[in-house]
């Protein structure tokens, strides 16, 4: 019998088709999800538990960074994007807060884009970051996001 090989927690949200297509099958998930070694951060996303930030601002982020796992094409838009830049957002509480993306045209819609908002854009200036700002610092993204720059720059079809 062939032993399998221990499991790499990502150390970003991956979408499960990334972690399946480097040979992780998709029960072994589901058990490590179930056991608490893998946080699922939404569905077919997964990250190291970890890596979840302890703070609502910065688990907001996560999420955000999350959705874009599981829709590429989707932007971080709008007060998700406000958060990432470091402005200042008048906010009781970020744990109810939906992250807010937007979607260029064609990118697909519906239930699985998001948990806020998300509209289709004819144009729009993106920034990628490698590194977004956060209250202490601390996260740091190995890939790029994109995030959009303000709303003046994008226009809703």
């Amino acid at each position: 019998m062939r032993t399998p090989l221990p499991l790499l927690l990502p150390a970003v949200p991956t979408a499960e088709r990334d972690l399946v297509a480097l040979g992780v099958s998709r029960r072994r998930l589901a058990a490590a999800a179930s056991s608490g070694r893998l946080l699922r951060v939404r569905r077919g996303v997964y990250l190291d538990p970890a890596r979840w930030p302890d703070d609502e601002l910065g688990r907001h982020l996560v999420r955000a960074h999350a959705e874009q796992a599981n829709l590429p094409a989707a932007v971080v838009s709008h007060r998700s994007a406000a958060a990432f830049w470091g402005l200042p957002i008048p906010q009781a509480s970020w744990a109810d807060e939906p992250v807010w993306v937007t979607l260029p045209p064609g990118a697909g819609s519906g239930p699985a884009v998001g948990r806020g908002w998300s509209g289709r854009l004819r144009s729009c200036r993106l920034t990628r970051w490698r590194s977004p700002p956060s209250a202490s610092g601390s996260r740091r993204s190995p890939e790029p996001l994109p995030i959009s720059v303000s709303a003046l720059t994008c226009r809703r079809v």
